[in-house]
């Protein structure tokens, strides 16, 4: 095994970082999805609607807009 293959065990308790990392991943694909100009799914209120290239990149603007305005602390 090479230093390359070995796993990092002391990121496997790091929860919140994976999941940071999942969400990043799935964002990306689904941008790589409507910039190849293919319709992307999603849930509203329990049913599956498709949105087209346009709309996706737009939700994603509104998404990442989110993500950047400071939340207030507890």
């Amino acid at each position: 095994m090479t230093k390359s293959d070995s796993i990092r065990y002391d990121r496997l308790d790091d929860t919140e970082g994976q999941t940071r990392a999942i969400g990043r991943a799935v964002l990306d694909a689904v941008r790589r999805h409507a910039l190849l100009g293919q319709p992307v799914c999603g849930l509203e209120n329990g049913k599956v609607v498709w949105y087209s290239p346009a709309e996706t990149l737009a939700r994603l603007a509104e998404t990442e807009a989110e993500a950047t305005v400071p939340r207030p602390s507890d």
